[in-house]
């Protein structure tokens, strides 16, 4: 029995320090809730508005569970832009009915170190 219980310690002990240690490796933002000023519609409605307006997708993004790497999917940001160098970046989830615009921009400024093809 004691030896029953020093295993449980130990390994008790192990665990706590491993947590610990994975805990200290994420580095912490003071960061808070807001409630973002976004219109949501159907998501035909809201292609629908892409289209009126000449926005094509130039990117697409995807949000995990948790924000982690690995997580499952749990939605996806595309960014559109149109001839008259608008922005709009529209938030959906994976089998919703409803899309976000998250925001539209004008006047739009490219980055000129950006590579057309590249990941930068």
């Amino acid at each position: 029995m004691r030896t029953l219980l020093i295993a449980i310690l130990i390994t008790l002990g192990v665990s706590t320090i491993a947590i610990a240690e994975h805990e200290h490796e994420r580095k912490k933002y003071d960061f808070y809730w807001s409630n973002m000023p976004t219109v949501c519609a159907l998501k035909p409605v809201v292609d629908e508005w892409i289209k009126d307006k000449e926005f094509d997708p130039v990117s697409v993004g995807f949000g995990r569970e948790n924000g982690q790497e690995d997580g499952d999917v749990v939605y996806a940001v595309t960014i559109y832009i149109n001839p008259s160098y608008q922005m709009a970046a529209v938030v959906e989830t994976p089998g919703g009915e409803e899309a976000c615009i998250a925001f539209r921009t004008f006047d739009l400024k490219l980055n000129p170190n950006l590579r057309p093809g590249s990941n930068t």
